[in-house]
């Protein structure tokens, strides 16, 4: 079965926000049960949360929270590298927040039909070859991905960097290193996570 892969990113607000302390936190389920719990540490973000809510138009079991507040030295990047399409392969929705250097992301035209994450994510990388098509999104601003053809960019100026993505999804991310909301009950079971990238799901392989 053949997935479709890019587009444009979607704007859907500049938000300015000031968070108080470095942090890495992966996959945070905050929604679940038709119950929303945000970790009091995270408030200064709650806005972002309501506005992807608000946005989203879709069926969903669980949202959940990913936060990266990390000082990046010049050259370096804050994520994995390369080009990758977040929740290829699902039906998951994601939305991103980035302050300083943005995400970049190709302009493709019409949308290429993909069906092997492994081949995928090298034509995904290829796409940034052509410097002419590659785009910045706009920094302190939320944006929905949908299937957009993204990377993070090797960061030109040393700097504090946030980097905030809010998924949408009826799968569990079960992976090993994933964080745990003490706020809400629930007991599942965590898989090894894949040396190559992989969902953060266990029943999907594709990228963080």
């Amino acid at each position: 079965m053949n997935h479709l892969a890019g587009g444009t990113p979607q704007k859907i607000k500049g938000v300015h926000i000031q968070y108080p302390e470095h942090c890495f936190t992966l996959y945070l389920p905050i929604y679940m049960n038709n119950k929303l719990n945000l970790p009091e540490r995270f408030n200064p973000l709650a806005e972002l949360v309501d506005l992807a809510m608000k946005d989203h138009w879709g069926h969903y079991k669980y949202i959940y929270l990913t936060v990266k507040n990390q000082y990046v030295e010049q050259g370096q990047v804050q994520n994995r590298c390369g080009g990758h399409v977040d929740g290829f392969l699902s039906d998951d929705e994601n939305y991103v927040y980035v302050s300083g250097q943005p995400t970049e992301w190709v302009l493709r035209e019409v949308q290429e039909e993909v069906s092997n994450h492994t081949q995928s994510l090298k034509n995904f990388s290829k796409y940034f070859s052509n410097i002419f098509r590659v785009r910045s999104m706009e920094p302190n601003t939320l944006y929905r991905l949908g299937k957009t053809i993204h990377r993070t960019p090797a960061i030109e100026y040393s700097h504090v960097r946030l980097f905030v993505k809010i998924s949408f999804s009826n799968n569990k991310y079960n992976l090993e290193g994933n964080a745990i909301n003490e706020g809400l009950h629930y007991d599942w079971k965590y898989y090894k996570r894949s040396m190559v990238r992989n969902h953060p799901t266990k029943s999907n392989t594709d990228s963080f």
